[in-house]
């Protein structure tokens, strides 16, 4: 045909889950949500898209996590045959076993998978301090750069898909 173009298609490559974390150009990036902007740079602020940390910093390595991490706490899929398969904050005892809350420690049969590390944060107390956002000075950069901090620990932490 007179004027046309051949133009050749590539498709991204499929983003890793939530917890997934990439190496590319000597960064590393960690995906804590699922958002555009889902993508945070280790040691930085700053939340970019798939599309960008491809673009900016491939080609890309998956970080393959341990699937038995050394952690002190973790949000994991606990599989048991003695339970239901559910998402679960875990945490390590004193003899460095996960346990399933007080409860009962982790048996031998059961699996861990999708594991991400946490830390502990007081939702309730940022989730109140957007809400009372209203009862400040607002519009300031300072408040706003802050809320918008607030609000992606709130994301992130919905992210982790707790059962309990």
């Amino acid at each position: 045909m007179k004027g046309h173009t051949d133009v050749t298609i590539y498709e991204l490559p499929p983003e890793p889950p939530v917890g997934s974390r990439v190496k590319g150009s000597g960064s590393i990036f960690r995906r804590n949500r699922d958002s555009r902007y889902g993508w945070d740079h280790e040691g930085d602020t700053s939340a970019l898209s798939w599309v960008q940390v491809l673009r900016d910093y491939g080609p890309l390595t998956l970080i393959e996590p341990d699937p038995w991490p050394t952690a002190p706490l973790i949000v994991a899929t606990l599989s048991s045959p003695s339970r239901s398969t559910k998402r679960l904050l875990l945490a390590r005892n004193s003899n460095g076993d996960y346990v399933d809350g007080v409860r009962s420690a982790l048996q031998e049969i059961d699996t861990l998978t999708n594991v991400i590390p946490v830390t502990v944060v007081p939702t309730a107390e940022w989730e109140s301090l957007v809400l009372g956002r209203g009862h400040h000075k607002a519009g300031s950069v300072r408040d706003d750069y802050l809320l918008r901090r607030v609000d992606r620990i709130i994301i992130a932490t919905d992210a982790l898909g707790l059962d309990q």
